[in-house]
Parts: C-alpha cells; structure tokens; sequence
C-alpha cells in the first residue's frame, strides 16, 4: 500500500510538474505575441517626432515631455491633478500615445526657470524694478506654453473635425452600400484621404486589427480624442448598429446632414461675428487718422 501511495505522488507530481510547464510555456508565447503586437503597433503609428509640431510643442518635447511612464510621487495631490490635466490636453490635441502628463509638467517646469531667467534678465538690463515683473511675467509665459500650444492644437482638431466628418461618414456610407464591411468601409477613408481625421482612423483600425483594443473600444478613444458631442454620438450608434446587426448606412447618412449642417451653422456664425472683430482694428487705426485729417486744419488754425 505503501508502494501505492508513493507511485500516485510520483505520478502527481509529475502530472503536476507538465501542467506547470504548459502553462508557464503558454503564458511566455502570450507575453512574447503581446510584445510583438505592441512593437509593431509602434512602428505603424506616426510618433511626435514624425509630425510638424509647433515650435513650443517641438521644444517640450526635447525636454522631456515624450517620456512615458513616471509618477508624481507620494504626497503630491497638485502635481498628479496637474499631470492628469496636461495628459489630457495631450490626448486632446492627439499627442496621448507620445506624450506623458508627467514629462509635460517637467518640460512646463523648465520652460518657466527659462522664461524667469531670460525675463530676470532683460528686467535687469532696464531697470531695477522691472527685474521681478518681467521674471514673474516670463515664468507664467514660459510655464504656460505647452498648454497654450495643446490648446491651440486641440481647436484646430475640432475645426477639422466639423468639415471633415461630413465627407468621412458619406464615404463610409457608400463603401457599406456598395458591399463593403465596416472595416473596409472605414479604411476606404483612412487610406485614400490625407486628412487628421482618416489619420486617426487608420490608427483606431490598426489598434483593433493588431489586438490592442476592441473594435468598440478603439472608436471610444477616437471620439474621446476630439472632445466633440457629436462624434461621440456617432460612435455610440456606429457601436450599437454593429453589435446588433442593424443597417448602418442610413444613420450614416443623417449622421453626415446633422454634420452639414453643423459645420454650416458654424461658418455662418464666424461671418456674423467677422464685422464685430473688424470693429476693434478700424477704431484703433481708422479712427485717430480721420480726426488728424478732420481736426487737423482747425487746429492749426487755432494754433495762428
């Protein structure tokens, strides 16, 4: 019986010893096709580096802002809300995957002591008083530069947006009539479109394609990435057509008139505000010339 007992905790353990190896090996083969999938998923995204960043941007980068990774460390609330801020006007402006809230808050940081000095410096040159005004006014500018550009950045996003989603969704909804699938509808666009928007879409699709998100999740991110209500909606219905099997070229279709007709109330309001905006350059160079030009002879002749 002995004998038994020892056979049975040999052949245990043995068993045992197999399926530790097995899923040791598998869970290796995991992490190794994981790892390829995320290598190549770098390489087929357009990094920082490969696109025109502006020069404030372009400098943040160099100065660390590109670093993944990193934390605010134990203790400090308001530099984490402040990483978390930068983060998402990173993500935002479409820069999420190459830049890090914890990299922007230093090269923030830098960029201020740079713009202290160089104001510290200029203020000296001048006068002693100014010395602290224009350090304390080069600190704000310089400390406020990455988030003026990410904004800047983000606005021209959402302006793209508006006059590209219209001829985004017409296209997607004559790839669907014509028999294509939603991927090949959607990269019909992505691939034959020199626009941010089918950028973006082509690396939403290969993020799905390659592993590293679902379909669903992956045109979440897209729609989180502009901020915009509307492509918010979008998504949402593109989502819940495609997990339920509905048509989608029809919401498609008055998903592009609810587009046009956006971007067109938008550029109506640009031009009724054109001649408020041209109000403040007419009074502040029109105006003093006309009451030289009018006043002027009868002020001479007060003058005699």
């Amino acid at each position: 019986m002995v004998q038994g007992l020892a056979a049975l905790a040999v052949l245990a353990a043995f068993l045992f010893g197999v399926a530790a190896a097995t899923f040791l090996r598998e869970g290796r083969d995991r992490r190794r096709l994981s790892y390829r999938a995320r290598r190549i998923a770098r390489q087929r995204l357009p990094s920082a580096d490969s696109r025109r960043l502006p020069a404030g941007l372009a400098l943040a980068v160099r100065l660390g802002a590109a670093q993944k990774g990193g934390s605010a460390g134990p203790g400090r609330g308001l530099s984490r809300r402040l990483d978390g801020h930068l983060l998402r006007l990173a993500e935002r402006a479409g820069f999420g995957d190459e830049l890090s809230g914890v990299g922007l808050r230093r090269a923030s940081e830098r960029l201020a002591l740079a713009g202290a000095a160089a104001g510290a410096a200029v203020g000296a040159a001048l006068s002693a008083e100014l010395t602290m005004l224009l350090g304390i006014a080069g600190c704000v500018a310089g400390g406020g530069l990455c988030a003026r550009e990410l904004k800047g950045i983000e606005r021209q996003r959402k302006r793209g947006l508006v006059r590209e989603l219209p001829e985004m969704l017409d296209v997607m909804a004559l790839g669907l009539r014509s028999g294509m699938a939603f991927d090949q509808a959607m990269g019909l666009y992505a691939r034959h479109f020199d626009t941010a928007l089918a950028a973006d879409c082509e690396r939403a699709m290969e993020l799905w394609s390659s592993g590293l998100a679902s379909r669903e999740g992956a045109l979440q991110r897209l729609s989180q990435g502009y901020d915009s209500p509307q492509l918010d909606r979008i998504v949402r219905g593109m989502a819940r057509c495609l997990r339920l099997g509905t048509p989608l070229a029809g919401m498609l279709d008055e998903a592009a008139a609810e587009a046009r007709a956006q971007h067109k109330a938008q550029l109506q309001e640009r031009v009724a505000k054109a001649p408020v905006k041209m109000m403040v350059p007419t009074a502040a160079f029109m105006l003093p010339a006309l009451l030289l030009l009018v006043l002027g002879p009868v002020l001479l002749q007060l003058a005699e």
